[in-house]
């Protein structure tokens, strides 16, 4: 497989590159895709919340002592910024942790999503047969450009019950998609369409990677751990802070 996804063992496929502006759509007739329908979406949701009230809850503690070493009228103006910038590379670095586990979670979510909706684990026989015969398939699938004969190659897989065909064609379809390569996204949409419409399970998964691969959706989230740097040193720069925080009384 080509492109983000490295060629990789059926049980171990991660999803491919998520879409910049907006999800492939889900069968309109499907009331499985819904994101209550998605207990793991749902999930991740809630913790992603989570983190977002303790990036909330850094900044406000950070701009709380930064207001608590002003009000300390018995040191120098120099006492009050080392300890500032004190306060600061404590905070951001808690901000940062924060951020790699958010992003992790996040990771985590998205890769069992793509096993769930195009990996092999699932499909009756013997491992090791439906291994080689997916990476046959992904051969096979790698070679499409055209969203039109990627529909062809579906239908016939299909037809013929090869699902490893199938969920390969699908695959490069959603990241043909997801990188908007061409003028014809929408018609590498209706394959992956094609695939989900008797596949509600994949469906959801499918969804799933399409929402979170389109984020950050919302203000909040796109200035999600972002920490201010106070007035204070606002002329000072990032590998200068260290040693303006080493000078703490």
């Amino acid at each position: 497989m080509s492109g983000p996804c490295a060629r990789r063992a059926p049980r171990d496929v991660c999803p491919l590159s998520a879409p910049r502006l907006g999800g492939v759509s889900a069968d309109p007739t499907s009331t499985t895709t819904t994101a209550a329908a998605r207990p793991e979406h749902r999930r991740h949701d809630m913790v992603q919340l989570q983190h977002l009230d303790k990036a909330d809850a850094i900044r406000q503690q950070h701009e709380d002592r930064n207001n608590a070493i002003r009000a300390r009228t018995e040191l120098t103006a120099d006492a009050q910024r080392a300890l500032i910038a004190k306060n600061y590379l404590a905070a951001k670095d808690r901000m940062g942790t924060l951020q790699q586990t958010a992003g992790d979670e996040t990771a985590a979510t998205m890769s069992s999503a793509g096993r769930t909706a195009f990996g092999t684990s699932d499909i009756p026989g013997d491992p090791a047969s439906v291994s080689i015969s997916y990476r046959d398939a992904q051969d096979r699938a790698d070679s499409l450009n055209d969203p039109n004969d990627a529909a062809r190659l579906l239908a016939r897989a299909e037809q013929s019950g090869d699902e490893p065909l199938a969920r390969a064609v699908a695959a490069k379809s959603f990241e043909m998609h997801s990188a908007r390569i061409g003028a014809g996204n929408s018609a590498w949409a209706s394959v992956v369409d094609a695939y989900t419409s008797t596949r509600p399970r994949a469906a959801n998964a499918v969804q799933t990677l399409a929402e979170l691969g389109s984020r950050p959706n919302t203000t909040r989230e796109l200035f999600s751990y972002v920490l201010p740097k106070p007035p204070e040193l606002g002329n000072v720069s990032d590998y200068q802070l260290p040693a303006l925080a080493a000078g703490t009384p």
